[in-house]
């Protein structure tokens, strides 16, 4: 799909930056050209860096302006999810706050530091997930309950996860709809509620490579 992007440059030092809209990544390189670099060369690199990190936030920039307008319009439209969707009974669930289009997906919100709604994400009846083009979703978050009045909120990567704890404990919950995403939204919860207790509860996937792993102990 269109997630990833790169920039490169193959002139003196070939070097470039690339990543991924979705995740919210970005990585830099450049090639070994066989002997040590001149400090022209090194500022150089360190123009382009510079160059392509403003590029490439000014275009997410407008991508995700542009995704809030299509969110709420899709909001907007779609109807309150039922009990009945095959994804919930499935996972043995409530609707809570989703809600279901015309092809019958379920529709999640995804609320930024401000309570505005940035993205949202589908979920069909087979559980297969596809977030919002362009919409963003670092430090985003899907809320169970109400997380003013709660002394403690728990934190939890999907949406059947967050709402089976939310059930069970009857305490506050929010969905982050990754693992990496955990991290930006502790970052953003710590900010906004600076004195709860914030528990999280990432997946255990009995994978040492899967990301989740590493926040059931996190520093």
């Amino acid at each position: 799909d269109s997630a990833g992007w790169y920039i490169l440059y193959g002139d003196n030092v070939p070097s470039g930056s690339f990543g991924d809209w979705r995740q919210g990544s970005a990585h830099t390189f450049r090639a070994d050209i066989g002997r040590s670099l001149t400090a022209a060369d090194e500022m150089m690199i360190s123009q382009r860096t510079a160059d392509a990190k403003k590029a490439r936030e000014e275009k997410l920039e407008k991508k995700h302006e542009n995704a809030i307008d299509i969110a709420a319009r899709i909001w907007e439209v779609a109807e309150p999810a039922g009990p009945e969707h095959p994804y919930l009974k499935r996972k043995g669930i409530q609707a809570h706050m989703a809600r279901m289009g015309r092809d019958t997906r379920l529709i999640i919100p995804l609320f930024d530091e401000s309570d505005t709604l940035t993205s949202v994400q589908y979920i069909d009846a087979d559980g297969d997930k596809k977030n919002l083009s362009g919409g963003r979703v670092s430090g985003c978050y899907c809320p169970f309950g109400d997380l003013l009045s709660a002394s403690c909120i728990y934190v939890a990567e999907g949406f059947a996860t967050a709402a089976t704890i939310a059930e069970i404990t009857e305490t506050a919950t929010v969905a982050t709809f990754s693992a990496s995403n955990i991290a930006p939204v502790v970052g953003t919860l710590r900010k906004k509620y600076p004195t709860k207790q914030i528990v999280i509860v990432a997946d255990h996937d009995n994978n040492p490579l899967k990301p989740g792993v590493f926040y059931d102990n996190p520093e």
